[in-house]
């Protein structure tokens, strides 16, 4: 069972993690925007992917076709996270090969 974990921004612009076990007080709009959920997996570089972040994939042998970065989204109708840019998705079990290079709220750049 993957630990359920949170990252936000708080109200100075800094990003905050917390496990929803140790939310004292709880993840508020008030004091806190952007929430995103760990998705329970982890990039290359043993980083904690979250929801929003901006991945690449980092394989040079099968890098033709993946140059375009990937969003971390939620999809509410499969009930799962999914890692897609513009014209494709990856599936899961690839994203151990890419890495984090940002994310939605700070680097729209890169999914633009």
């Amino acid at each position: 069972m993957r630990d359920l974990k949170f990252m936000a921004k708080n109200k100075v612009g800094n990003w905050v993690y917390v496990s929803i076990w140790d939310m004292n007080p709880p993840l508020s709009r008030e004091n806190f925007t952007n929430v995103c959920e760990f998705t329970g997996l982890y990039d290359k570089n043993g980083d904690e992917i979250y929801e929003g972040h901006i991945l690449r994939y980092d394989n040079p042998e099968y890098k033709l076709g993946h140059e375009t970065p990937y969003v971390i989204k939620w999809n509410s109708e499969e009930a799962c996270f999914e890692c897609v840019n513009r014209s494709n998705y990856m599936m899961a079990d690839i994203w151990k090969e890419m890495v984090i290079i940002g994310n939605f709220v700070d680097n729209p750049e890169l999914i633009e």
